[in-house]
């Protein structure tokens, strides 16, 4: 009777705490999109196709593999909102799902890429001396190649699909991160709060966790809101050029490469849609990131 009781009353209250902190973050987000409305617009574009990527079933219309000879390179009408291609496939149901890819190789990408350039960059700042130098010099040379060129030659050794494109483009963007978070924790480092706990006797690890990590999450934040509009260009690069997710899968790169480009003139649905749904998510992503950038900076939280 007493347990049961208990459940009886922490049950409500587990409630009211998670109805507290999402209402919190409603609240944040609706004065983010009231501050930034560029942004918020941004936002809501993100989180649109992010649904469309969870669940495109309930977005797409066909099926985006189902080939219908009857309606090939037919133009946009009602029973195919954005035409069909060249094997009479619904062009808005393979854009639908072509997000998918595209969520997973920038989210999956930048999630753990940015990470380990955040790890790098503060034990790099933190511990300086031979530490830093040789992780600045492995990292200078990784920045050596451009964004692109790299990932070329990552997705020649790996070979093509979409692990691969997420491997690829993590080891891309984590030495850029590294470099942002390692001056971002000298900033840091040379607070007196960070003397004040090397002087009482806090380890590294304390000082790096407690004190360090939690004062550049803002920069990090930024950093890897910023990257993601990156990460899509770098997909859809590769798909484009036959190194990235393989057919008849659809991606957004892919459907702009093959036969598209020599029926861009006499069909130009099936190059113009792929590439707007390209520019649309990454301005997206890189408006969220500009207003997020202009939120959280100090130097910029004032204009």
């Amino acid at each position: 009777m007493m347990g049961r009781s208990v459940q009886e009353v922490a049950r409500p209250q587990a409630v009211a705490r998670v109805g507290r902190v999402l209402g919190e973050l409603l609240k944040q987000t609706l004065t983010f999109i009231r501050r930034k409305p560029l942004g918020g617009v941004g936002l809501i574009v993100v989180l649109l196709i992010v649904a469309m990527a969870v669940v495109p079933g309930v977005f797409a219309t066909h099926d985006p593999l189902d080939a219908d000879f009857d309606a090939v390179l037919k133009g946009p009408r009602s029973v195919h909102w954005l035409g069909t291609d060249n094997l009479g496939r619904d062009m808005y149901s393979r854009i639908v799902w072509g997000s998918r890819v595209a969520i997973i190789v920038s989210f999956g990408a930048i999630a753990v890429g940015t990470t380990i350039g955040l790890v790098a960059g503060v034990v790099s700042g933190y511990f300086g001396r031979w530490v830093d130098v040789a992780m600045q010099r492995l990292i200078e040379i990784m920045l050596a190649f451009p964004a692109l060129i790299l990932a070329l030659a990552l997705m020649a050794v790996f070979g093509a699909g979409l692990d691969k494109v997420v491997i690829a483009l993590t080891v891309v963007y984590a030495p850029r991160t590294a470099r942002v978070m390692r001056g971002a924790t000298l900033q840091v480092k040379a607070m007196m709060y960070v003397d004040a706990a090397r002087a009482i006797g806090a380890s590294h690890a304390r000082i790096m966790f407690r004190h360090l990590l939690p004062n550049v999450m803002a920069s990090y934040l930024i950093v890897a809101s910023t990257l993601l509009g990156a990460a899509i260009l770098t997909e859809a690069s590769l798909s484009f050029l036959g190194l990235g997710v393989p057919p008849p899968a659809p991606s957004w790169g892919q459907m702009l490469s093959g036969n598209a480009q020599e029926i861009a003139l006499t069909a130009p649905w099936t190059a113009i849609f792929p590439g707007l749904a390209i520019v649309v998510l990454v301005f997206a992503f890189n408006a969220v990131g500009d207003a997020l950038r202009d939120v959280w900076d100090p130097k910029l939280r004032g204009r």
